[in-house]
């Protein structure tokens, strides 16, 4: 059960940084050439992003506790706190300039790169603190 466990979370993390790349890719799309199909689809795929991380996260706890790892380690909480800087970053910053979009924003536009990147950035932390496990 737990090997099951933590194959999905790993799988399901890997599904992260793929839609995580669609995002920022469609981001990019949007600073350069705006359409209403690009925007719906980054919407659509920030929305996945949301759920998939909150799957990522239940199933990591999940496999935490039913795993031989101690509470103490400090790596596991780390990156309970970069999911939730994650989730902040799509929140209050990606969904209102997705929301307000205006083709004529360019600094909107290059704030939503910005988000989007720190999204991806964030993610490869975390699958490579959950590789390495320093601590």
């Amino acid at each position: 059960m737990y090997n099951m466990l933590s194959h999905s979370h790993s799988g399901l993390a890997y599904l992260l940084f793929l839609f995580a790349l669609v995002s920022l890719l469609l981001a990019v799309l949007l600073k350069f050439s705006p359409s209403p199909r690009w925007l719906s689809i980054a919407k659509v795929t920030r929305v996945v992003e949301t759920a998939l991380m909150g799957l990522i996260a239940l199933s990591g706890l999940a496999a935490l506790f039913m795993g031989n790892w101690p509470l103490v380690s400090l790596w596991p909480w780390l990156a309970l706190v970069v999911v939730f800087i994650h989730g902040k970053v799509g929140v209050k910053r990606i969904k209102p300039l997705q929301l307000n979009f205006d083709d004529s924003d360019a600094q909107g536009k290059s704030q939503l790169v910005m988000f989007a990147l720190v999204q991806c950035l964030l993610v490869v932390a975390v699958i490579a603190l959950m590789h390495i496990k320093p601590f």
